[in-house]
This record gives C-alpha cells, structure tokens and sequence, in this order.
C-alpha cells in the first residue's frame, strides 16, 4: 500500500502543474514561461506514472475473485488514481492551445531579447574598438611629438655646435691675422693631380677658403649622419658598426695623409656594402669623397682628391659622438 501512497501523491503532484499551468496561462503575457514550465513538467510526470497506473488500474477492475490482486478499498482508490490522472491529461490537452500561444509569445519574447542582446554586444564592440583606435592614435601622435621633440633637439645641438665650430675658427683667424702674423698658413691638402703630391704651403687667403669649406662640410656631415642615425635606429649595433668603419677610413687617411691607396675606396666589396652601406658612404661623400669608374673593368670606387686634415679629424669625431651615442 506505501507504492499506492506514492502513486496518490504524484498523482497530485500533476493535478497541481496543470493547475498552475491554467493559472498562469490566466494572468497573461507574464506568465507564458511559467506556464509553459508547469505543463512541461505535468507532461514529464505523467508519461513516468502512465504505465504503472494503466497497469494497477487493470489489475483493480478484476472481478474474479481467485484472480483478484487488490481489496475492494484499495481498488477503488486505485481506479480513483487512475481517473485523477486522466483528468489531468485531458485538462492539459484542452490547455494545449493556449500553451501554443504562449510557447509563440515566449519564442518571439526571446527572439527579440536575443537580438537586443546582439545589438548591445555589437555596439559595446565598436565601443572597445572606438576606444581602443583613439588611444592608439592618442599614442601615435604622443609617439611622433617625442621624435618631433627629439630631432628638433638634435637639430639645435648641432646647429648649435656647428656655429660654435664655425665661431671658433673665425676667432682663431683673426686672433692670428689681429697679431700681425703674416707668415704663410701651413696645412696639409690633397690634389687630384698628381695622385700622392706633396702637402702645399696655403696662403692666409687659401686658408680663410679652407675654413668656408669646413663650415660647408660640417653642414653636409651633420645632414648626413643624421640620414645614418634615422635610417639605423632600429639596429644600434649596425649603426655603430658603421660608424666605426668611417673612424677606421679616416683614421687611415689621417695617419698616412700622403699614401694615395687609402683614399680609394672599391664600392663593389662586399666588406664594404656589410660594413658601410648606402648610409654610410653618403657620409663618405659629405666629407669630400667623390664617385669615379674605372673606364677598363667599369668598378666603381670612391676618391678622395682633396681634404683638409682638420676638417677630416673633425668629422672622426662627430662620427665618433654618433656611435657614443648609439650605445
């Protein structure tokens, strides 16, 4: 008898889903969902106690007497079991209609919820990218300030030394000239004909020329370690590999001003391409190195024809100050 009390009390534990399912079909819209639930649930509990109570319900209506599993009590409730479920399942059925139009109001309901959460997410997507695009560009344009700032900065410096450079040399000139010296100026300088002559004696008015030319060459150097600083910035270590490669070129010139080979340079070596590159033999070419081609084997090299020493050891050492720099 316990498994009857069991059955009873599932029996009404569907009698209650159908009636909340008709209640809340009743209150309207609002309810939909919890409608749908309580059906969905007397549904469930229903094709789970179907079977059984079929099955004692036959065994009830057995009037043999020898065949008889039940007593007259227990049959009765079990027949009465077997109507209350019934009744349940042809209430939910009569219900099904309404159910259908809820189950419609809940799908479209949740449709259009769906489709505003999409939107919401779309538009909090573009939000972050909006977001995220301006602070890259708040970043970039800070980045290009800095650079802006910087090479500004660089600039004045080397305007800066450049006319202190320049100032120095003027002063110097009068300072000697102001003193009565008229003794010729002695300086060393190259000529393209005949390649290895020997140094000259300038006159004071040669030498105020060599100083313009010094001004001009600083004014070509700095423009042209400044491509060297730019196009390197990337890599230290090739831009102070390069800078040591032009000490190593002028260093040699310097110390053996007369030897003609070390002012020849072969553009087609590899060494030279690895250690100079297009960047450096600009700066080459703005201390006073000039392109020539061999017209027998069609090699380029570049040819030093004419410097001044000062003014090579003077760019030694702003190129020396580039690759300080760069550590």
């Amino acid at each position: 008898m316990t498994r009857l009390r069991e059955l009873e009390q599932r029996a009404e534990g569907i009698r209650s889903h159908v009636d909340d399912a008709s209640r809340e079909l009743s209150s309207g819209a609002s309810g939909d969902a919890r409608a749908l639930d309580a059906a969905r649930a007397a549904r469930v509990a229903i094709d789970a106690i179907q079977g059984e109570v079929d099955h004692v319900a036959a065994l009830a209506r057995e009037t043999d007497e020898e065949k008889r599993t039940y007593g007259p009590k227990a049959s009765a409730r079990i027949l009465a079991l077997a109507d209350r479920i019934r009744a349940a399942e042809e209430e939910l059925c009569n219900l099904q209609e309404r159910l259908d139009e809820a189950k419609e109001r809940v799908d479209a309901a949740d449709a259009e919820a769906a489709a505003q959460r999409a939107q919401e997410e779309a538009r909090a997507r573009e939000q972050a990218a909006a977001t995220a695009q301006a602070r890259a560009e708040a970043e970039e344009a800070r980045r290009r300030r800095e650079e802006e700032l910087e090479a500004a900065q660089r600039a004045q410096q080397a305007a800066a030394e450049q006319e202190r450079q320049r100032a120095w040399e003027e002063e110097k000139l009068r300072l000697r000239i102001a003193s009565g010296e008229r003794d010729l100026v002695k300086k060393r300088a190259f000529v393209a004909e005949p390649v290895g002559s020997n140094a000259v004696e300038l006159t004071i008015e040669l030498a105020l020329e060599l100083e313009r030319e010094g001004a001009e060459l600083a004014e070509k150097l700095s423009h042209a370690l400044e491509q060297l600083r730019k196009g390197l910035a990337h890599d230290g270590a090739a831009l102070r590999r390069t800078c040591r490669a032009l000490e190593n070129v002028l260093g040699a010139i310097c110390g053996a001003p007369t030897e003609a080979d070390r002012r020849i340079l072969r553009t087609t070596n590899e060494a030279f391409e690895k250690d100079l590159g297009a960047l450096g033999t600009n700066v080459l070419r703005a201390v006073g190195f000039d392109d020539e081609r061999d017209k027998l084997s069609g090699d380029v090299f570049l040819v030093l024809n004419r410097a001044n020493l000062d003014n090579l050891r003077e760019a030694q050492r702003h190129i020396a100050r580039t690759r300080e720099a760069a550590r």
